[in-house]
């Protein structure tokens, strides 16, 4: 809840709560004086029980599935693409230096922002350092803007115009030039159609053997430039709706 607040008012009320808790400790509430009992003595005959063994069949503690929060070291996050392409020393200061790894839209110069996401993805979990936990690697995908040029379904969504946000006027509204238009969330078959895309990419990493362990899902909101024909929270609630199917 704290990143939709200020950080003043997060000081603010971790001071309260310090405040509170000193007061708490200076002045508790008043009860009936207790009468401190004596401590308990040990009998002579007793002994020390030995230390417990741990059976060998004890299944270990499972690893946590996400990074663990811890204020010694603050978990770092990477969200990034390089049209010119990674180097191995890239690849390698990721894996040291970052916890959470997400590769964005058009990631490298091939055009298909897929077939580069399996090879950053792999390549990145090659210079995994002993020392520290892998990193959780996510696939970036928007949920408003199209991005067709980056991806290898340019074609197959630009041949449908109509799953595209129309203006007041039916013209297609575009973020940036020819490709970008808006998802039509308030049509059952553009979120079909948008998960079952999401999804076939997750698979083509399964089946190369690459782990992934998330999906970035970006402008999850009305963020159009111009006046359409949907209204904003006729949108956001078809959004809404996607998630959940």
């Amino acid at each position: 809840r704290s990143f939709s607040r200020s950080a003043a008012d997060c000081i603010d009320n971790l001071q309260l709560c310090d405040t509170h808790a000193s007061q708490q400790l200076i002045h508790p509430t008043s009860a009936p004086t207790a009468t401190p009992t004596a401590a308990p003595t040990l009998s002579p005959t007793a002994t020390p029980t030995d230390t417990p063994t741990v059976s060998p069949t004890q299944a270990p503690t499972a690893a946590p599935s996400i990074p663990l929060w811890s204020w010694n070291t603050v978990p770092m996050m990477a969200d990034l693409h390089l049209r010119s392409g990674f180097t191995d020393t890239d690849f390698q200061f990721l894996a040291e230096h970052y916890d959470i790894i997400s590769f964005e839209k058009c990631l490298m110069s091939s055009g298909s922002t897929e077939a580069d996401f399996y090879t950053a993805s792999a390549k990145v979990r090659q210079f995994q350092p002993e020392n520290k936990s892998p990193p959780k690697i996510l696939y970036y995908f928007n949920a408003a803007i199209s991005y067709a040029d980056c991806y290898e379904w340019k074609s197959e969504i630009m041949a449908h115009p109509e799953y595209f946000v129309k203006d007041t006027s039916g013209n297609t509204v575009w973020q940036r030039c020819c490709t970008r238009a808006y998802f039509d969330h308030t049509q059952s078959v553009v979120r079909q159609w948008w998960i079952d895309t999401l999804l076939e990419t997750l698979r083509g990493a399964q089946e190369r053997g690459i782990s992934v362990d998330g999906v970035f899902i970006d402008r999850p909101c009305n963020s159009f430039p111009s006046s359409t024909a949907v209204s904003k929270s006729v949108y956001n609630a078809a959004v809404v709706t996607l998630f959940k199917e």
